[in-house]
């Protein structure tokens, strides 16, 4: 008789497991992938500048350490490869690749559902032009800024998926030329640059778990 009339117990709601960076000192790895299209002025001496690559596809790592909830601090590298343009004299194929650092802003760190970033880095900056008859030209330079926004979909509290949209300005600043065996400096070098639009996929590590945490999606309060 006292079972029927004790009140009913209602289960209660497991809030979600916040972001492993939402407190900081997190390790966090990047993969993305997408579309770049390029635009080139590898001089600004006649008869340039000219486009040298055209479109492509891109793939993007990113290695950083969340510092605090808001700020990731890192590296990142990429790969291209970009097709012709009617602008070369020849058919040819665009391969690019750079490495850099960079720095990370996390506007809603503590997020369960979404939070947009944006990054920003700079770094070194290589291309390599090769002809159907075989030789290779190749320059080097700097990227002077890399810019990244995104907004990262949490998945699960240690891995996110984000669409990403951003672009490039670099300066190529010396060259070896196809059967050359110096590299000589670009003379007046001209900016060139690239827009990316992808998907990344982020995992995050606590660098500090809490004792049975569990795995990546354990970390210290």
């Amino acid at each position: 008789m006292l079972a029927l009339l004790a009140p009913p117990v209602l289960a209660q709601e497991v809030a979600p497991a916040p972001p492993v960076g939402a407190h900081g000192d997190a390790a966090e790895l990047g993969v993305g992938a997408g579309f770049v299209d390029g635009w080139s002025a590898l001089t600004s001496t006649p008869p340039g500048p000219f486009r040298a690559p055209g479109m492509g596809a891109a793939l993007e790592l990113d290695a950083g350490w969340r510092l605090l909830p808001e700020v990731t601090l890192g590296a990142w590298g990429y790969g291209a490869q970009l097709s012709e343009t009617a602008a070369r004299p020849a058919p040819f194929d665009v391969s690019r690749a750079g490495a850099g650092l960079e720095g990370t802003w996390h506007a809603m760190p503590s997020s369960v559902g979404v939070s947009p970033w944006v990054s920003l880095g700079a770094g070194w900056r290589g291309q390599w032009l090769e002809y159907e008859t075989g030789p290779v030209q190749a320059q080097h330079g700097v990227e002077i800024v890399r810019a990244r926004a995104g907004l990262d979909v949490r998945v699960s509290p240690s891995l996110a998926l984000a669409p990403v949209i951003g672009a490039s300005v670099g300066m190529y600043l010396s060259q070896k030329l196809a059967g050359a065996q110096t590299w000589n400096p670009i003379a007046r070098p001209g900016l060139d640059t690239y827009v990316f639009a992808g998907v990344r996929a982020t995992l995050d590590f606590p660098l500090h778990p809490r004792p049975g945490g569990g795995g990546p999606a354990g970390y210290a309060r």
